[in-house]
């Protein structure tokens, strides 16, 4: 047995779902397919046809486990701007520390073949607009009741909807509403709303997205990371308010653009096809949003940002 298959045991074996269970209606699994494409290319010995079959048997294990109906992988496009993360990002370039990183030898091919869609037996949803991670946020938003998480990206721990362990397949429910403030916690780990506003804290290392680097206090600027953030957020009941007032201690006027970069890198949003969304109605932000000059001189610098890319990317085109 390889490691592969006696992970996907493990998992059957700690699975809350019996094989012969009856699927729950409506009740849709979303996969990761970026996570797919590195976790079952297998090594350097593995061939194609077995990483396919990896996959396949990994997303089927995943479904059984969660009785759902229906299974969507989604995938972010090759090419995409990542919701224009990269032309957002000014503290540290998006995703920066990738460049030189090596992938396993299937996982192009894994990625070409659910790009091409009907090479699996599951539905595939991908963006070139925006991220996986997006497509993510616009199922859940829309029907907590009904969708399935199953990924191991961190960053969808802050969405609503049932969140499916990648390994183990144990199951844990993060209540819609993002008012919700409540601890949400699973394998030791923060889930919900308030996991965004950790992370607008100490920030996220596998995207480069610093958060905030420093807070200052008695005129002394002191690093922000986890166990610091956990500490401003242990209990606060207005987080976006606690986040604000370090982000201004450290960047004095400029703390809402800052924090505005920082919130369109790291929210899912409800609508793949803006990279404002977190700004809208029912986003994080949208407590800030008002007629002050103050967000709207903040809101026009990053929407600058984004212009400047489409311009370039327009004009580029245009030479082709």
């Amino acid at each position: 047995m390889t490691p592969f298959d006696a992970a996907i045991a493990a998992a059957s074996a700690a699975s809350p779902m019996g094989g012969n269970a009856v699927p729950v209606p409506r009740r849709v699994l979303l996969v990761d397919g970026d996570g797919l494409a590195y976790y079952c290319a297998g090594n350097d010995d593995t061939d194609a046809g077995e990483a396919r079959a990896n996959l396949i048997s990994k997303v089927k294990s995943a479904q059984r486990a969660c009785n759902a109906e229906r299974v969507v992988i989604l995938l972010t496009s090759s090419g995409s701007h990542k919701g224009h993360r990269y032309a957002i990002a000014r503290v540290k370039p998006y995703q920066g520390q990738r460049v030189n990183s090596r992938r396993p030898k299937n996982w192009q091919h894994l990625r070409e073949c659910m790009e091409a869609g009907g090479t699996f037996p599951f539905d595939i949803q991908a963006t070139a607009v925006a991220e996986a991670d997006d497509l993510f946020g616009m199922w859940a938003y829309a029907q907590p009741e009904n969708v399935v998480i199953c990924t191991q990206d961190k960053d969808m721990r802050m969405l609503p909807g049932m969140h499916l362990d990648w390994v183990t397949h144990r199951l844990h429910t993060v209540a819609g509403g993002w008012g919700n403030v409540q601890d949400s916690v699973f394998n030791d780990k923060q889930y919900g709303p308030k996991w965004f506003w950790l992370q607008m804290l100490h920030g996220d290392t596998a995207d480069n997205i610093p958060g905030l680097p420093k807070y200052v206090v008695d005129g002394k600027a002191k690093p922000c990371g986890e166990v610091t953030a956990g500490k401003f957020l242990a209990d606060e009941q207005l987080p976006h308010l606690r986040v604000a007032e370090l982000y201004r201690s450290y960047y004095g006027d400029r703390w809402l653009v800052e924090m505005m970069e920082q919130a369109c890198l790291l929210w899912m949003r409800r609508d793949p096809t803006k990279w404002d969304d977190c700004m809208d109605v029912g986003g994080p932000l949208d407590v800030f949003n008002n007629t002050d000059p103050v967000f709207t001189n903040a809101y026009e610098e990053i929407k600058g940002r984004v212009d400047d890319a489409d311009n370039i990317n327009a004009k580029a085109l245009e030479g082709e």
